[in-house]
C-alpha cells in the first residue's frame, strides 16, 4: 500500500516537473520575443517604424505609412492620377486631375481583367504554398528598403536631394514590401495591384515633390511653367469632350454594343478642365478676329439660318424618322448654326465648340441608330444593320449585362484557365486549364485553393496513397475528407511497418483491443490502470 503511494506521489511530481519547464519554456519563448523586439530591425513587429510588420509602421493595417493600405481608388485612377501629380509637381499642368479622372473612367472596363490576373496569382501561391513565406521575405527587405530611405530623407542634402532621393528609396520600399499581395490573399488588401501600382507612382512623386519644392534643384522650372499654365488653365471650364465623346461610344454602341458610350462620356468629362480652357482660349481668338473684321456677327447670322433650314426639313420628311433621318437632320443644321458662335460672341451660345460638336456627333449617332440596333441589348427590333447586331451581341455579351462588355472575351479566356476563383482559394470543381494541371499536383488539399476534390488524390494520390494508405488528414493528404483520418484497410506501403507498430493505437492514447501491436505492450504496461 505504502508503495502504491509513493509511486503516486512520484508520479505527480514527475507531471507537476514536466508542467513546469513547459510553462518556463513558453515564457522564456516569449520574452525572447520581446528582448529581439529592439535588435532588429528587419524583423516583423518590431518598433523600427521603417519595419512592414510593426503596428506602428507601414504593417500597421489603419497606419498612412502602410504599405498594404486599402484603397478605395480603382486601378487605373491611382496609377494615372499618382503619374500627373509627380509631372503636376515639376510642371503644373493639371495632369494629377485629368489623368485621374481618365482612369477613373476606364476602371470599370479594366477591372474585370485585372481582378482574373490577381485571382490566379494568388490561387497559384495558394496551392503551392509559397503565398504566406514570399509575402512575408518581401515584406521584411521593403522594410529595410524602406528603412534605408528615411536615413536618406536625414542627410540634408541640398536641392532637395535629401527629401526627393529619400522618398523615392522609401516610396520603393514599400512597393516592394506590397508585392506579396499578389501571390497572398489579405481581406485587408482587396486590390493588391492597386497598392503595388499606387506605391510606385507615389514613389515617382515624392521624387519629383522634393526636387521641385522651396530650394529644389528644378523648382525654378516649376516656377517659370506654373506663370505660363496658371492663366490658360485657371479659366472656367464647360462640356466640350464629354457630349462629343460620349456621342461617339453611342454610334459604335448602335453597331457594336460593346458599352463604349459611358466609357468615352466619362472619359471627355475628365479630360474637359484641361481641354475646355485651352478650347475657350482658341475660340476667344476666332471671336476677337471675328469682332475686328466685322465679318463675325454676318457669317453667324447666315450659318444660324442655314442650319435652321436643315433642321427644319427633318420634320417634313415624309413616313415619319425614316431610318434616323429626323435627327441626322436635326443634328447637322444645330452644329451648323453653332458654327456661328466661334466668330460671332453671343450670349444664347456661350460654348459654341461644345455645342457644334455635340451637334455634329448626335447627327452619327442617330444614323447609326436608325440603320440598326435590332434586339441586341434590347432595342427596337428591325433597321437595316439589325442582323449584324443581333450576332456582334451574341459575341460580346451585350453592353448592358453583368457579363460582357467591351473586355468580355479576354475575360473569358482568362475564366477558362483559373475556373471559378473565390478570391484567393477556389473550391469549384472544375478548376479550367490550371485546375486539372495544378489539381493533378496537389489531388483533393483541403487547405489550399483549387484542384479537384475528393476521392482521386492526383499525381500525388498515388505516391502518398501508397505510402499512408487510407490514412487522411484534412487539408494535407490527396482525396481527404473533411478533418480526422480515414480507415486503414489497405495500409498501403507503410502499412505493414507501421501497422505492426501501432496496430490498434486510437487517437494517441492506448488501445483498448487485445492486440496492440509492438507498442501494444509497452504502452499497455505503463497505463494500465493500477
Amino acid at each position: 500500500m505504502n508503495a502504491k503511494i509513493d509511486t503516486q506521489r512520484v508520479q505527480r511530481i514527475l507531471t507537476s516537473t514536466v508542467m513546469a519547464a513547459a510553462l518556463m519554456s513558453a515564457l522564456a519563448a516569449c520574452g525572447g520575443g520581446g528582448g529581439g523586439h529592439n535588435s532588429s530591425a528587419s524583423l516583423p513587429g518590431t518598433d523600427n517604424p521603417s519595419n512592414p510588420g510593426g503596428p506602428g509602421g507601414p504593417g500597421g493595417p489603419n497606419e498612412p505609412n502602410n504599405p498594404n493600405n486599402p484603397v478605395t481608388t480603382g486601378l487605373l485612377q491611382t496609377t494615372l492620377g499618382n503619374t500627373g501629380k509627380a509631372v503636376d509637381n515639376t510642371l503644373p499642368l493639371n495632369l494629377g486631375t485629368t489623368l485621374g479622372g481618365v482612369g477613373q473612367a476606364l476602371d470599370p472596363t479594366i477591372k474585370p481583367v485585372a481582378d482574373t490576373v490577381v485571382g490566379l496569382t494568388q490561387q497559384v501561391g495558394a496551392t503551392t504554398g509559397l503565398g504566406k513565406p514570399v509575402d512575408g521575405t518581401v515584406k521584411q527587405v521593403g522594410g529595410l528598403v524602406e528603412g534605408l530611405g528615411t536615413t536618406v530623407k536625414g542627410t540634408g542634402l541640398p536641392g532637395g536631394l535629401s527629401a526627393g532621393v529619400g522618398g523615392l528609396v522609401e516610396g520603393l520600399g514599400k512597393t516592394v514590401a506590397s508585392t506579396g499581395g499578389l501571390l497572398n490573399a489579405d481581406p485587408k488588401n482587396p486590390q493588391p495591384l492597386t497598392t503595388v501600382l499606387g506605391n510606385a507612382t507615389n514613389a515617382v512623386g515624392a521624387l519629383t515633390a522634393g526636387l521641385s519644392g522651396p530650394g529644389g534643384l528644378l523648382n525654378p522650372v516649376n516656377q517659370l511653367v506654373g506663370g505660363v499654365t496658371g492663366g490658360v488653365l485657371g479659366g472656367p471650364s464647360k462640356p466640350l469632350l464629354e457630349p462629343a465623346l460620349g456621342n461617339v461610344g453611342k454610334t459604335v454602341d448602335n453597331v457594336l454594343p460593346l458599352g463604349l458610350q459611358p466609357t468615352l462620356g466619362g472619359l471627355g468629362k475628365a479630360l474637359d478642365p484641361t481641354a475646355s480652357p485651352l478650347a475657350g482660349t482658341v475660340v476667344g481668338l476666332t471671336q476677337q478676329v471675328g469682332a475686328t473684321t466685322k465679318l463675325g456677327a454676318p457669317v453667324a447670322g447666315l450659318l444660324n439660318t442655314l442650319g435652321g433650314t436643315v433642321s427644319n426639313l427633318g420634320t417634313q420628311l415624309p413616313g415619319g424618322n425614316v431610318a434616323g433621318l429626323n435627327g441626322v437632320l436635326q443634328g447637322l443644321g444645330g452644329a451648323v448654326s453653332s458654327a456661328g458662335g466661334l466668330l460671332n460672341a453671343t450670349p444664347g451660345n456661350p460654348n459654341p465648340l461644345g455645342a457644334t460638336l455635340a451637334n455634329a456627333t448626335g447627327a452619327v449617332a442617330s444614323l447609326t441608330s436608325g440603320l440598326g440596333l435590332g434586339g441586341a441589348v434590347g432595342g427596337n427590333n428591325g433597321g437595316l444593320l439589325s442582323p449584324i447586331t443581333g450576332i456582334l451581341g451574341g459575341v460580346t455579351g451585350g453592353a448592358t449585362g453583368g457579363n460582357g462588355g467591351l473586355l468580355a472575351p479576354v475575360t473569358g479566356l482568362l475564366g477558362g484557365l483559373t475556373g471559378n476563383l473565390g478570391g484567393a482559394t477556389g473550391g469549384a470543381t472544375n478548376g479550367g486549364l490550371l485546375g486539372g494541371l495544378l489539381g493533378g499536383v496537389t489531388g483533393g488539399a483541403g487547405g489550399t485553393a483549387g484542384g479537384t476534390a475528393g476521392a482521386n488524390g492526383g499525381l500525388l494520390g498515388g505516391l502518398l496513397g501508397g505510402l499512408t494508405g487510407g490514412n487522411a488528414s484534412a487539408g494535407a493528404s490527396a482525396g481527404a475528407g473533411a478533418g480526422g483520418s480515414g480507415s486503414a484497410n489497405n495500409g498501403g506501403l507503410l502499412g505493414g511497418l507501421l501497422g505492426g507498430v501501432t496496430a490498434g493505437v486510437s487517437g494517441g492514447a492506448s488501445t483498448g483491443g487485445n492486440n496492440g501491436g509492438l507498442l501494444g505492450g509497452l504502452l499497455g504496461g505503463l497505463t494500465a490502470k493500477k
